[in-house]
């Protein structure tokens, strides 16, 4: 980004954020550095094959032929997600598991989420953790006790499928928010140093000139004007108008 504001080149918006949206994703869910931004990362090509982001017209027959003649797709073979991105992601899920089950003590811990899933999902949690599970998932203590005597092989499943619902349900709704926002913010000079003055201002009262989850919580004009991004550009089409002329803008 600092090459592009030195240059003035311009850039896809959508194509830099979807690299970072997945950069975020590969260390925050797997603990990774996928080095999405260079030149041969197979994370981010994984990524592209599993999400469909490359999808020739080949990929959409199969696609067509699987949600209309699902019997057809069975007999031909054709699966919903590609095969090879598929095995790659839970070839990552398989090492987690070895190394968190060999692993004598806590000292390799990355705080990652596939870390605090495994956690999760094996009873290593404290009583809080329990109940803010148990609140937030409407689990019974029953549940509960089913989840940590899963088999190794249930477990790795319900590791896989909800860490990859971080890129179905993650990362083309992150990214285009993100492209559209930068684009208004580009072209709203006013709202823009509104919101670096705020940043600075957090970062000052946080005394840290890096911002933690904490510390993004208190980005209210940074929040509003993601709000606002999502209101001319939702992400899901809803079939409803504004019927009133008045409107506040955020300035």
């Amino acid at each position: 980004m600092e090459q592009y504001a030195t240059t003035g080149e311009q850039f896809n918006a959508r194509e830099v954020f979807y690299l970072y949206t997945t950069e975020s994703i590969a260390t925050t869910g797997f603990g990774i550095d996928a080095d999405c931004f260079g030149r041969g990362s197979q994370f981010k090509d994984m990524v592209k094959r599993f999400t469909g982001a490359d999808a020739s017209s080949k990929d959409m027959i199969k696609l067509l032929v699987l949600i209309m003649f699902p019997r057809l797709a069975n007999l031909l073979g054709i699966n919903l997600f590609d095969g090879e991105s598929l095995g790659f992601f839970l070839g990552l899920i398989n090492d987690v598991v070895k190394q968190r089950k060999d692993q004598a003590t806590t000292a390799a811990k990355r705080n990652v989420m596939v870390d605090l899933l495994y956690e999760a999902l094996t009873g290593q949690v404290n009583a809080e953790i329990k109940e803010q599970v148990k609140e937030e998932f409407d689990m019974s203590e029953t549940k509960q006790k089913n989840l940590v005597n899963l088999s190794e092989e249930e477990l790795k499943t319900l590791l896989m499928s909800n860490l990859l619902l971080l890129f179905l349900a993650g990362l083309d709704t992150s990214s285009a928010t993100l492209a559209a926002c930068a684009y208004f913010l580009s072209t709203e000079v006013e709202v823009q140093e509104r919101v670096y003055n705020e940043l600075l201002d957090v970062m000052d009262a946080e005394g840290n000139d890096e911002l933690d989850y904490n510390a993004v919580q208190k980005l209210n004009y940074l929040d509003m004007c993601v709000h606002e991004t999502l209101r001319c550009y939702p992400l899901a089409d809803i079939e409803r108008k504004c019927t009133k002329a008045s409107y506040s803008s955020l300035r």
